[in-house]
């Protein structure tokens, strides 16, 4: 979820306004959204701060926790540096797209 944010924003920077609208409305249509439980939010902030020099931000921090929750290994990001420093504790590391 919070990943939409910054989706969102990026596209209004870079398309207007309406596109972004309309681009939220595709995401919507063609993903599953998932939510941020508290336990997941309980292990961002173990996360954040474990790895405090590198200063996840919170889209970050919120995917790596959700990532372990769900077992997911492969994260499509333009951060490469944030996914490659963590390392989770479901795989030995994250297969990073694109």
């Amino acid at each position: 979820m919070p990943v939409l944010v910054e989706v969102f924003y990026f596209a209004v920077l870079h398309a207007g306004y309406l596109p972004a609208v309309d681009m939220f409305a595709l995401v919507l249509a063609s993903f599953d959204i998932e939510t941020l439980t508290h336990d997941d939010m309980l292990r961002m902030q173990h996360i954040m701060r474990h790895y405090k020099d590198a200063q996840f931000d919170f889209a970050d921090a919120a995917i790596m926790a959700v990532s372990e929750r769900l077992g997911i290994a492969r994260i499509a990001t333009f951060d490469r540096r944030d996914f490659t420093v963590y390392r989770p504790v479901h795989v030995t590391h994250y297969e990073l797209l694109p």
